[in-house]
């Protein structure tokens, strides 16, 4: 929706509550799901929301098996400044708790930047990971080796569903970092480029003159 759309409107049971930003809507529309104790659905046979029951007070939390209880990341000079140089390493934690035993669970990560813009989602079961979750807390650690950012403020969510679709929980954003470039390129990412200079074409050679041509390096 964030990519074809410039506006959406936000219903509850078939009510208007919201008009406003694509991003926005999301957010709204994720809050409201979790409020009413709904769950996002969708199986490969149907498209269509799925509710589970709603607890009775004392009994386990069907609904939300697993909540992220909080986020937290860390990289090489965390604790001598307030930013990340382009190229560092960068690792986000997700706390969770499991109210009952629940097999399949998968956490995701999105990365955006400051107009919301998502650059990057992946999730456990996209990085070939599986995971039974006993009752109890426990923590997941996302490791991003080389963070190719420049310049800028960005953001990341978290959020913790099924292997078929059904969303637990969700934080957006769960957290934000700073990335410094210490060159001097500009722009929004970082990428490797090499540069050389070609000898020129045959033709051009035969016509050089002596002297050029004993400063020609032809190896390149």
């Amino acid at each position: 929706m964030r990519s074809i759309c410039d506006r959406a409107v936000v219903l509850s049971h078939g009510a208007a509550i919201s008009e406003t930003l694509p991003g926005e809507a999301v957010r709204i529309f994720r809050e409201g799901l979790l409020e009413e104790e709904g769950t996002l659905a969708v199986p490969e046979d149907d498209a269509t929301a799925r509710r589970l029951t709603v607890p009775e007070p004392g009994e386990p939390d069907v609904a939300h098996p697993v909540r992220v209880v909080y986020t937290a990341h860390t990289y090489p000079r965390f604790k001598e400044v307030p930013y990340m140089s382009t190229g560092d390493a960068l690792t986000i934690g997700v706390g969770y708790h499991a109210s009952i035993a629940t097999e399949d669970v998968v956490f995701s990560l999105e990365m955006r930047d400051i107009d919301d813009n998502c650059f990057m989602r992946t999730d456990t079961d996209i990085l070939g990971l599986h995971f039974d979750l006993p009752v109890g807390p426990g923590l997941v650690n996302f490791h991003v080796e080389d963070i190719p950012l420049l310049d800028g403020t960005y953001s990341y969510s978290v959020g913790v569903l099924s292997k078929g679709g059904v969303l637990y929980d969700w934080r957006e954003p769960a957290g934000t970092f700073a990335v410094m470039c210490p060159g001097k390129a500009t722009g929004f990412i970082t990428l490797k480029v090499h540069a050389n200079l070609l000898p020129p074409e045959p033709e051009a050679i035969a016509q050089m003159a002596p002297e050029e041509l004993a400063h020609l390096d032809l190896r390149a």
